[in-house]
């Protein structure tokens, strides 16, 4: 159709790029052995119930870019030939679908692992 006809349809595909991302987690559960819920006897572990265990957990993981694919779709209507000498020419209406996949497919290594997560990683 012409560009300031009635109804429409467009369409789009391409190539997505996600952003690099650095991620930073911490934790507070306890090894299985130290785990209430898990252990009923967990107080008979030596070290279970030491001041601070679990504290100071935190660790960041770095990932790269990840590509993928990108589309979209639009069904439209303008309203220029029904009100060519009215500012409602200038308006229209549509509705439009857009999708974009960036798969982050990386294993990466835990940096900066303190407190138990570091005696886990380490174990």
């Amino acid at each position: 159709m012409a560009a300031g006809s009635g109804f429409y349809l467009s369409g789009e595909l391409g190539a997505n790029l996600a952003a690099a991302s650095d991620f930073a987690g911490s934790s507070t559960d306890r090894p299985s052995v130290c785990d209430e819920y898990i252990n009923p006897n967990y107080s008979a572990v030596p070290g279970c119930t030491a001041p601070g265990r679990g504290s100071n957990t935190g660790w960041k993981s770095k990932f790269d870019r990840a590509g993928g694919i990108l589309g979209g779709a639009a069904l439209g209507y303008r309203f220029r030939e029904r009100f060519p000498d009215s500012a409602w020419g200038r308006l229209g209406l549509e509705l439009e679908y857009f999708y974009w996949d960036s798969e982050y497919d990386e294993t990466t290594l835990v940096a900066n692992a303190q407190g138990d997560n570091f005696a886990k990683l380490e174990g």
